[in-house]
């Protein structure tokens, strides 16, 4: 087996054991608590998270399904569900989004409504009746299920 295919192969292994609660990996009765550091700072959710029943690996830019499908995704789409995670819930405004993840000579709305539509594809999710990912009209996002960090 090449590196490539051992590299998947474990990287395969590893979702099915978090999304199933392998007893060898995290089982969802030792994930952890919602998100906020100890000092109070935004937590480190690098490692990945949980958005209700899908995994989210964000150094591997991978959302898992709750049927197992990994959606790969770009790392600026992952950037920008890093953010809305990060905000707990609350409202991020369009423009915030914008201004943190393009560069002024690319910022669009376009970009911005491409990059949302990609995270909901990745999740299952649909504007009209949301799950995960609510739009605020004209002003923004926000994300309507808790975040829970994996130990």
């Amino acid at each position: 087996m090449n590196t490539i295919d051992h590299e998947s192969t474990t990287r395969e292994a590893r979702f099915d054991a978090q999304l199933n609660g392998d007893a060898a990996h995290h089982s969802r009765a030792e994930v952890v608590q919602l998100v906020t550091s100890g000092d109070g700072g935004p937590p480190d959710l690098s490692q990945g998270f949980l958005l209700d029943d899908r995994l989210v690996l964000p150094e591997e830019s991978v959302v898992a399904g709750a049927d197992g499908r990994l959606v790969m995704v770009e790392p600026k789409v992952i950037d920008v569900l890093l953010h809305l995670a990060r905000a707990n819930g609350h409202l991020v405004s369009r423009r915030e989004l914008l201004e943190t993840f393009w560069y002024p000579g690319a910022r669009s709305e376009g970009a911005l409504t491409r990059a949302i539509c990609t995270l909901r594809r990745a999740l299952g999710d649909r504007a009209r009746s949301p799950r995960f990912i609510a739009t605020i009209h004209k002003r923004g996002y926000r994300l309507l299920v808790p975040v829970t960090l994996i130990d």
